[in-house]
C-alpha cells in the first residue's frame, strides 16, 4: 500500500516512522540524552507482517526495538509482575483497532501468557463506522444525498460518530447536529437527529458477537473455565462502553467481576520489559505465545503444520524437504489464525532455498518478538545458512534504507516539525496525558529507575469512553 503525497509515494511504515521519530525527539528532550533504544507494545493479533511493519518503523524513526511486547501481556507485567501470590488473569484489551485476550498467570516475579486470541480488525473504529454507516443511511434516504461520498461531510460524520459513542458511555441518548452537511442543486441538507443506547447497541450487535469469540478461545485454549479467574482486567478505550462490559461478565459469569486499568498501563509494562532487558529487574521473567499457527504449503503437496497457536515462544520446528519430491517449488509458509477465523493466514515466502536432487533439512523459528526466522540446516555438519521471509509489499532493504536516510535528513533539517498553533481540545489532552504519569514511566524506564507496579481501579461512572 502506497500513498500519492507532495509528488511521491509514501508507504504507512513512514508514515509510522516519522509519527514515532517526533515522540523519540519529545522524549530526548525531556530526559536530556537521545533515545536509541524502544520496547514496543503491539496487538496480539499482529502477524510476521506487521510486526515487520513496526519494525521498519522503528527503524526509520532511528531507534533500535529491543523487543516487541504483546499488549495484554505488557498490561499483566504492569499489574502483577510484583505480587507475591500466584494468580490467573484474564487481559481483555479493547482499543481503537484490535481486540486482543489473554489469560495469564503473574506473580513472584513471573508472568507467563497461557493462551492468546484477537481479531486484530475489530476495535473502537469499527463501533465508529457502524454509527456512520447508520447515520448516512437514514440521511440518504430522506434527503437523497450520501454524505459519505464527500470527503469533507464524511469527516464531520464520523467526528459526530466518535462524540456519540462516547457521549453514550455515560448517557441513554445524545443529539447530533451537523448543519449544511450535504447540499444539492436546490438547497442544503442538515443532519439532526437522536441516537440512543439500545439503538447503538442494536446497530452494533455484529460488533459485539465478534468480541465474544476470541475470551472464548482464550479460554478454551488454556484449559480453563470462568470461575479458574482470579482477576479479570479490562484496558483500552472502547472497553468503557456499557455494552462492551456486559458481554464481557456475561461471557465470564460466573467469573470474578472485571476491573479497569488506567489507560497508560500497557506502556508501564512496557517500560517495565525495557527495565528487564536492561538488567534493572532481574528478578523478573516473561514467558509469551504465538496466538498462531505456522503452517507449511508446498505447491505439489500436503500442508504441515510446524508450530501451533498458543505454543511458547521462541520456538523452534524443523521439516525435511525432499529434493525429488516436488515440495521444495513454490514453497510457502501459512502464518495467521487457526481454521475458523475470520482472517486468512498470512502468506510469506521462503528465498534462497538451495537446489539440487538431495533433501534439505528447514528450519523455522518463532522468536520472542512473535516474529518468524527461517534457515536450511546441514545435516552433517550442523551448520545453518538464513533464509529470507519474504513479506507481498513490504518495504525492501534498498527502499528502507532510502526512507530512513530521508526521514533522518528531514529531522536534521528541520527537528522540531511544523508549527502548528493546538487547539484547546490537544491542550487539554497533553494536559491529561502528562497528568496520567505516562511522561514519568518513559522517564523511569530511560533512566533504569524502579518502576512501582500499577493497580487495576474501579471503572469511574463519570469516565466517558475515548
Amino acid at each position: 500500500m502506497r500513498w500519492r503525497v507532495g509528488g511521491r509515494l509514501v508507504s504507512p511504515e513512514e508514515v509510522c516512522g516519522r509519527l514515532l521519530g517526533r515522540l523519540v525527539d519529545d522524549v530526548a528532550d525531556q530526559v536530556g540524552r537521545p533515545v536509541e533504544q524502544a520496547v514496543i507494545a503491539v496487538p496480539v493479533g499482529f502477524d510476521h507482517a506487521r510486526r515487520q511493519a513496526v519494525q521498519h518503523a522503528a527503524r526509520i524513526a532511528g531507534v533500535r526495538v529491543l523487543r516487541l511486547i504483546n499488549e495484554p501481556t505488557a498490561v499483566a507485567l504492569a499489574h502483577g509482575w510484583h505480587t507475591r501470590r500466584s494468580q490467573t488473569v484474564l487481559v481483555v484489551d479493547l482499543g481503537g483497532g484490535s481486540l486482543d485476550v489473554s489469560v495469564v498467570r503473574t506473580g513472584y516475579g513471573l508472568v507467563e501468557v497461557v493462551a492468546s486470541a484477537g481479531d486484530a480488525d475489530l476495535g473502537g473504529q469499527d463501533f465508529d463506522q457502524a454509527i456512520v454507516d447508520y447515520l448516512a443511511q437514514r440521511f440518504a434516504a430522506r434527503t437523497g444525498t450520501d454524505p459519505r461520498l464527500d470527503a469533507q461531510a464524511g469527516q464531520r460524520l464520523r467526528d459526530a460518530a466518535e462524540q456519540a459513542k462516547i457521549e453514550l458511555s455515560t448517557l441513554t441518548s445524545t443529539r447530533i447536529r451537523l448543519p449544511f452537511l450535504t447540499c444539492d442543486p436546490h438547497q442544503p441538507h442538515h443532519l439532526d437527529t437522536t441516537l440512543t443506547r439500545p439503538t447503538l447497541e442494536l446497530i452494533t450487535q455484529p460488533l459485539l458477537d465478534r468480541a465474544t469469540t476470541p475470551i472464548e478461545q482464550a479460554l478454551r485454549h488454556a484449559h480453563l473455565t470462568p470461575t479458574d479467574l482470579d482477576t479479570i482486567i479490562l484496558t483500552g478505550a472502547a472497553t468503557r462502553m456499557p455494552a462492551i462490559r456486559t458481554l464481557i461478565t456475561n461471557t465470564t459469569t460466573p467469573g470474578p467481576p472485571p476491573t479497569t486499568t488506567p489507560d497508560h498501563t500497557t506502556a508501564h509494562g512496557a517500560a517495565i520489559q525495557a527495565a528487564i532487558m536492561i538488567g534493572v529487574h532481574c528478578d523478573a521473567m516473561v514467558w509469551d505465545v504465538t496466538p498462531f499457527a505456522l503452517v507449511l504449503r508446498p505447491e505439489n503437496g500436503d500442508p504441515r503444520r510446524l508450530v501451533s497457536a498458543n505454543a511458547s515462544i521462541p520456538i523452534r520446528a524443523t521439516a525435511r524437504i525432499a529434493g525429488d519430491s516436488g515440495e521444495r517449488a513454490g514453497l510457502r509458509l501459512a502464518h495467521g489464525p487457526d481454521t475458523g477465523s475470520p482472517r486468512s493466514p498470512r502468506t510469506l515466502t521462503l528465498a534462497g532455498l538451495p537446489g539440487g536432487p538431495g533433501s534439505v533439512r528447514l528450519v523455522l523459528d518463532v522468536d520472542e518478538d512473535g516474529m518468524v526466522r527461517a534457515s536450511t540446516m546441514n545435516e552433517v555438519t550442523g551448520d545453518e545458512r538464513p533464509l529470507a521471509v519474504q513479506v507481498e509489499g513490504a518495504l525492501g532493504r534498498r527502499e528502507l534504507a532510502r526512507v530512513a536516510e530521508l526521514v533522518a535528513h528531514d529531522r536534521r533539517r528541520d527537528p522540531i516539525g511544523p508549527r502548528l498553533d493546538p487547539s484547546p481540545g490537544a491542550q487539554a489532552m497533553w494536559r491529561r496525558t502528562n497528568g496520567s504519569g505516562l511522561i514519568s514511566d518513559v522517564h523511569l524506564a530511560l533512566a533504569g529507575d524502579l518502576v512501582e507496579p500499577v493497580e487495576p481501579v474501579a471503572e469511574r461512572p463519570d469516565r466517558p469512553v475515548r
